[in-house]
């Protein structure tokens, strides 16, 4: 499953979410305090999971590490159906009789055929690869909706523990500092491969602006806080020598030969500093 190290919050993640409590009525209470940090942490990094299928479909499209990328999507598609099974099993075991459950409940049925859905165009896109046919545009709507389902599922059981005492606000902080982190730097390298890739046109280059915008004051925070791991710290410059060419990709300058390489490659080191892996590993 998903590999975590965060300061206070957790260790590491487990080998299998599986192995992990549900949090209901009857067995929160058994939950130790580090083993809700990695439910709860590994049920917010879905997302960036999410984001990192359109990621390495669409540099697959830009034959940028095409042989890793076609990996890493079989891997994270695998993997994230699995998660999402587990994720209904845990929202369907809460209190049913409360309003905001039920929603929540009826959001992820549609959330999981909407993941199929999402699923047989990825396989198409996978099996019969032609970038000026490319359905990478629909795969990305779907991805958006389907996002939004995992980070309700997420504020939802987040709440819970919280409100039962189970998390303090130090360690829900901490765990939020990193998730932002990694996710806003996958969405970056995302958005900007969107848009080197004319899909979305417009809208997707608004999309990579925002985007620009938020890691910008990810890397501003990271520089100055000094609970920042001294890894990540030093990849801050590295970052700050890359951002104008991606803004001016969003500015709708022709993106040059090596920035989406340069991307990837940055991304993949900014995941190893920050202790995240989204694919689990196998023995």
């Amino acid at each position: 499953m998903l590999e975590i190290k965060r300061g206070v919050v957790a260790k590491s993640v487990a080998a299998s979410l599986a192995g992990v409590l549900l949090i209901t009525a009857a067995s929160s209470s058994a939950l130790t305090e580090e083993q809700l940090a990695r439910k709860l942490a590994s049920i917010h990094l879905k997302e960036v999971l999410l984001n990192r299928m359109v990621t390495s479909i669409c540099m697959i499209d830009a034959n940028v590490e095409a042989d890793r990328n076609r990996e890493m999507v079989y891997e994270a598609r695998d993997h994230f159906e699995e998660s999402l099974n587990v994720i209904r099993k845990d929202v369907a075991a809460l209190d049913q009789s409360l309003s905001s459950v039920r929603a929540l409940t009826r959001q992820l049925d549609k959330g999981h055929e909407r993941w199929f859905r999402m699923r047989v165009f990825m396989d198409r896109e996978m099996k019969a690869h032609d970038p000026s046919e490319s359905v990478l545009g629909q795969i990305a709507l779907m991805e958006t909706g389907l996002e939004q389902v995992v980070d309700r599922s997420y504020k939802l059981l987040k709440r819970k523990a919280t409100k039962e005492g189970k998390l303090s606000l130090g360690e829900a902080i901490q765990e939020t500092r990193q998730f932002e982190r990694v996710m806003l730097a996958e969405k970056m390298v995302k958005e900007a491969c969107l848009v080197a890739l004319g899909e979305g046109g417009q809208m997707e280059r608004a999309l990579l602006h925002e985007a620009v915008m938020h890691f910008d004051k990810e890397l501003t925070l990271d520089e100055s806080s000094p609970l920042a791991p001294k890894e990540v710290k030093a990849m801050v410059p590295l970052w700050r020598e890359v951002m104008p060419r991606v803004k001016a990709l969003a500015d709708g300058e022709a993106v040059d030969e090596t920035l989406l390489g340069e991307l990837e490659a940055l991304k993949r080191d900014w995941f190893k500093a920050s202790d995240v892996s989204l694919i689990p590993k196998t023995s």
